[in-house]
């Protein structure tokens, strides 16, 4: 269905004053120049220009014009709203996120509104563009893909709207991001597997372009990577795999694709002349395709090939072989969100842009010392 004509003229003077391009105070075209540039009625311009006077975008004076109007933010949703746009509530992270943040939210009496994106960058964009409109407080963003609609985020706080950025952020923008401190987390990881005898130890991550790459990724392989020249140990360039990105994107959707979403990758390792000991996974999501791959191969996890994730999901300590994994902190990280966004709320400064906080590694069965592995095991089977 094709929008009405003044709904368009709407959104296009909307989007020029949050872009900038029209500054509070500022004049509007005339009547006669919209009707002129939208080839459409004066009639259709006045009643595109009417709603945009309800909704506090623009003030009209009898004489003088249209001006940008300093909106004060009236709403029915209240100032004591704020939003949390991400995209996948399913994840065990980001209900951890939501409890710390509603449990402190609450002592401030702010109320919180999920808004999910649906791993959509449109969705998002949609979503971004409304904060103002519902007359919200603030809002905490989960970005799904920078830098796509970064423009959008620097926008909203040049106009002053308090945004708090969780788990990755955009690096030119001076906005609050708190997430895990991913490099550490995987350095832990990397180095249990290390102290439990491993030194041929691989690394299982998502393929993609560096200036697509997102800062969690990047980080836990960094983390890995440090781990092992710091204990001396050479890495093979063959011991670094990859999911192919659409794959990894189709499996986080949709549940019924994730015994194949790091199957290729662990086959591949397993194929190899000198096949590893030990993998880590980018996240426990690789995990089931992984364990897939692995019995396939007529082998057993923790028994023939030490496994660990990072993220403890909910399933983690439910696998067949329960997995050894990273706990991310869920909690702490919504509740330091919320102290920050109170802070600029009241237009306190900030000391820094870039909160990490530490999770804990979990052990669990399928991370056993190397010794309980056979001496075949570790051999190619072929020869």
């Amino acid at each position: 269905m094709k929008k009405p004509k003044y709904i368009k003229l709407q959104q296009h003077i909307k989007e020029q004053i949050r872009c900038g391009h029209y500054n509070v105070n500022d004049r509007l075209p005339s009547e006669n120049e919209l009707a002129h540039e939208f080839n459409v009625s004066r009639h259709t311009v006045l009643k595109g220009m009417a709603q945009l006077t309800a909704e506090g975008w623009i003030e009209r004076f009898q004489g003088k014009g249209t001006f940008v109007a300093a909106r004060n933010m009236k709403n029915p949703l209240g100032s004591h709203t704020v939003a949390l746009i991400c995209s996948d509530l399913s994840e065990s992270l980001i209900v951890h996120i939501i409890n710390g943040l509603s449990s402190f939210l609450k002592e401030y009496k702010y109320e919180l509104l999920i808004l999910d994106s649906a791993h959509s960058t449109e969705r998002e964009a949609e979503h971004l563009d409304s904060l103002e409109d519902r007359g919200l407080a603030g809002a905490f963003f989960w970005p799904h893909m920078p830098p796509v609609n970064r423009d959008r985020v620097d926008i909203l706080q040049k106009r002053g709207f308090p945004i708090i950025l969780l788990d990755r952020g955009y690096e030119d923008l001076d906005i609050p991001v708190v997430g895990t401190d991913n490099e550490a987390g995987a350095y832990e990881v990397t180095r249990h597997l290390i102290e439990m005898g491993h030194t041929r130890i691989a690394h299982i991550t998502i393929g993609m372009q560096p200036e697509r790459m997102v800062e969690p990724i990047i980080m836990r392989e960094y983390g890995f990577r440090r781990a092992l020249k710091e204990n001396g140990i050479t890495l093979e360039n063959e011991l670094i795999q990859h999911v192919d990105f659409q794959v990894a994107e189709q499996a986080t959707a949709h549940a019924s694709l994730r015994n194949v979403l790091a199957y290729e990758a662990m086959h591949r390792l397993l194929a190899l002349p000198q096949k590893p000991t030990a993998v880590f996974v980018l996240n426990d999501l690789f995990a089931p395709s992984c364990m897939l791959a692995i019995k396939n191969h007529g082998l057993r996890v923790a028994d023939d090939i030490a496994l660990a994730g990072f993220d403890n999901d909910f399933e983690a300590g439910e696998f067949p072989v329960p997995l050894t994994s990273y706990a991310q902190p869920g909690r702490k990280i919504g509740i330091m969100a919320g102290d920050l966004f109170t802070k600029l709320a009241n237009k306190q400064k900030l000391d820094t842009f870039n909160y990490k906080i530490p999770g804990r590694l979990i052990v669990r069965h399928s991370s056993r010392p190397l010794q309980f592995l056979k001496p075949a095991d570790n051999e190619d089977k072929s020869t």
